[in-house]
């Protein structure tokens, strides 16, 4: 998976195997064995990029420059990534004008959500492909514990369940395909 920082200054990831990456303004490729840390570190992957990208601007109007997309110019004022900055680097803080009247406006608050929803799933998602004993209780759902230490934030049930079922739903439906 592909990785930028959020701040767009420099960040080194170490791995225990020797791979050590620089990721910093433009899009790196990151071993997957090395993509927990990539999110632990302040960095942001293309699909969370992509995807907060179509929340803030519906189809038909301009999205926000996508640096992985060199053909779509868009509206370069609008930076996805900048909602995980630290600060208020890249933001438009000025009120809409009635141009900009017609788009949403996702808060900062929406925003980390948005971006906590994304680490779950991920995170989920590598817990499915490579399972280990602990990953998951009995009943067959993530371990909370487990999934709060790769998340490093605490993940609530009442936060993994529509994402776990969304997971399986889709895991479904590429299993009878």
């Amino acid at each position: 998976m592909r990785f930028r920082s959020k701040n767009r200054k420099n960040i080194r990831l170490a791995s225990t195997t020797g791979h050590v990456i620089l990721v910093g303004e433009e899009w790196v490729t990151v071993p997957e064995h090395m993509e927990g840390d990539a999110y632990a570190n302040g960095c942001i992957s293309e699909e969370m990029f992509n995807t907060i990208a179509s929340m803030q601007s519906p189809e038909g109007q301009n999205v926000p420059h996508n640096p992985a997309n060199p053909a779509n110019e868009g509206d370069k004022s609008i930076d996805p990534a900048s909602s995980f900055n630290e600060g208020d680097e890249g933001l438009d803080n000025d009120p809409p004008t009635s141009d900009e009247d017609s788009k949403p406006v996702v808060s900062d608050h929406e925003q980390a959500i948005i971006a906590q929803k994304l680490t779950i799933r991920a995170m989920i998602n590598k817990m499915v492909d490579n399972p280990s004993v602990s990953d998951f209780t009995e009943r067959g759902t993530p371990n909370l514990k487990v999934l709060s230490d790769r998340c490093e934030f605490t993940v609530t049930k009442a936060a993994m369940e529509p994402i776990w079922t969304d997971i399986q739903a889709e895991r479904d439906k590429e299993e009878g395909e």
